[in-house]
């Protein structure tokens, strides 16, 4: 028996449809949902919290909170138009399997060109072109970037993803990328499982200095590095050197020092000098994001 909750009208000519977008998920207990679902027109917090993501825009399209309950597939979707009630709501039983299965697809998507084109087994998507391409609204405090990010977590293909405020940064397992052979696998000198440069800066650090494991170099200091340092094209194009296998970090002669394998010493070089600033002005405008708050980065050319 298949059973299933569904709302009936009652001599109708035609289903009035309405295009939505859902802007953000809410999950319930149990408890919760019922106590809603049973009060549709009173008041409730988590719709008076989250009233300005749902409106109807100039193309009568619904932006909607979707409301999942707990253990169950069954949600509603509502647009309050700037009330602190469900103004407007739908049943949707097995919303849950709808957005996992609409996430899924996106993942295949993302995964699909990742693979295809990245160069160096990295890749960023920023949410704002997911937005634009997919019509998905893709922001971590809205539970569908959390969703999305378990979803790819999941995934063979990836090394792994790390959400920023405003991206996804994607390590991919360099049998899955398509663009990189054998003999390039070699000559990045990087193994599956290693621990890179760009997993040390997930968290801030100052004052570091990136040496080479074979060929002696004096390092630039670098005043600081973290995962938001670069912009999406910056880290496109440093891609290698933020790939590269760090052997260990210890204090040495010019202080922090991270000890790197499978990397061209004259990139780990320029990368250094790159982040002091020793680069063309328009390079540096590309590569390096605004951070006022990130102490010592400033132009020397």
């Amino acid at each position: 028996m298949l059973h299933l909750q569904a709302v009936f009208e009652n001599k109708i000519n035609e289903f009035h449809a309405k295009d939505c977008e859902i802007e953000k998920i809410v999950e319930l207990t149990e408890d919760e949902y019922q106590n809603f679902q049973n009060h549709l027109i009173q008041d409730a917090d988590f719709i008076s919290e989250n009233k300005k993501l749902m409106h109807t825009d100039e193309n009568h399209i619904y932006h909607c909170l979707l409301v999942l309950r707990q253990n169950s597939t069954e949600g509603v979707l509502i647009q309050s138009e700037g009330y602190n009630y469900a103004r407007y709501a739908s049943l949707l039983p097995g919303a849950r399997d709808f957005v996992i299965a609409r996430l899924n697809e996106l993942a295949d998507q993302i995964i699909r060109e990742g693979t295809q084109n990245t160069k160096n087994g990295t890749w960023a998507v920023p949410f704002e072109e997911l937005k634009e391409r997919y019509n998905i609204n893709i922001v971590l405090s809205n539970n569908i970037g959390v969703m999305l990010t378990d979803i790819l977590g999941t995934r063979p293909e990836l090394a792994s993803v790390e959400p920023t405020e405003d991206s996804y940064e994607i390590d991919f397992f360099l049998d899955y990328c398509l663009n990189i052979n054998e003999e390039e696998k070699l000559s990045l000198g990087i193994p599956d499982n290693v621990f890179r440069l760009k997993d040390l800066i997930r968290v801030p650090i100052e004052n570091l200095h990136l040496v080479h494991h074979k060929v002696d170099m004096v390092p630039a200091t670098i005043v600081y590095l973290s995962t938001d340092t670069l912009t999406e094209e910056g880290k496109q194009e440093w891609g290698d050197v933020l790939n590269v296998q760090v052997l260990r970090v210890f204090h040495g002669i010019y202080g922090i020092q991270a000890e790197c394998s499978g990397a061209d010493p004259k990139r780990l070089a320029n990368f250094s000098l790159m982040l002091a600033g020793y680069c063309p002005c328009e390079d540096y405008d590309r590569w390096i994001r605004d951070a006022p708050d990130s102490p010592g980065m400033t132009m020397k050319v």
